[in-house]
């Protein structure tokens, strides 16, 4: 008879594998997890760095393990939970409405896909049609951690907010009122990863969202990148670390400075 054939069926044909979760809040089948990779003692040998899993935050989002197969109930350490790490699989779409062929990352904020972000591990893509938030079939993306997606308001007193260290942060500056917001980019760890900040509502009260660069160069490749300031909705900037630099591959609205 040949080999089964699974045309029109509901089998998903993703690599799935058993990991504890460390999580000790609830979690719902769907939502995307990350390595725990600084459990336990640093300086210590320890291979349940790449068993234990969590949820999303901005210290792992360089991590991404998966997507849980199963929920994680909230009141057991370390459970034991599938993942999927490869192929298609459900994901909880946290959006109001998907095409099949979108793109979208999983965010920070609650491990859900609500936008996309840079391609990589973390980044789906969506096989099936939403029209309305739930589970939907998709495919995980492959290659370098894309470090996932942070939608996020900042506080009313504005001040330090704190981001992922590379990947896209989504700001909802329109509640910030008595100072401006400021993140700090520090150097990258590693050739080619890439951060990128988009304004998703204005930053409210005549103030801005000052992100100072460590290390920048601006398109031209001379002139110094000191900070770069946004202030207005889809205001916007991409940048890559090449090893010695932040170099500014792209921005819309958003004000450079070199020192």
């Amino acid at each position: 008879m040949g080999d089964l054939i699974y045309a029109n069926s509901a089998f998903v044909p993703g690599k799935v594998e058993r990991f504890f979760c460390s999580t000790l809040t609830a979690l719902v089948a769907g939502q995307g997890v990350c390595f725990n990779q600084d459990y336990g003692t640093a300086s210590a040998v320890d291979g349940q760095r790449l068993q234990i899993v969590e949820a999303p935050s901005v210290t792992n989002s360089r991590d991404f393990a998966g997507i849980l197969v199963n929920a994680k109930p909230v009141t057991t350490v370390l459970a034991v939970v599938e993942v999927l790490i490869g192929g298609g699989g459900l994901a909880y779409i946290g959006a109001a409405s998907v095409t099949i062929g979108d793109y979208l990352t999983c965010d920070v904020l609650d491990g859900k896909f609500y936008a996309v972000g840079h391609k990589g591990r973390g980044t789906v893509k969506v096989l099936q049609t939403l029209t309305a938030a739930g589970l939907a079939l998709v495919e995980l993306c492959e290659g370098e951690p894309s470090g996932l997606v942070y939608t996020q308001t900042p506080a009313l007193a504005g001040g330090a907010v704190v981001l992922t260290p590379t990947g896209r942060s989504r700001i909802n500056g329109a509640t910030v009122s008595t100072s401006h917001a400021t993140w700090t980019l520090a150097d990258g760890k590693v050739i080619g990863e890439r951060k990128s900040i988009v304004i998703t509502n204005t930053v409210g009260n005549s103030k801005n969202l000052v992100v100072t660069v460590t290390n920048g160069i601006q398109i031209d490749g001379t002139t110094a990148l000191a900070s770069v300031t946004f202030n207005t909705a889809a205001e916007e900037a991409i940048l890559e670390w090449n090893g010695m630099d932040w170099a500014l591959l792209g921005y819309v609205g958003a004000t450079l400075a070199a020192s």
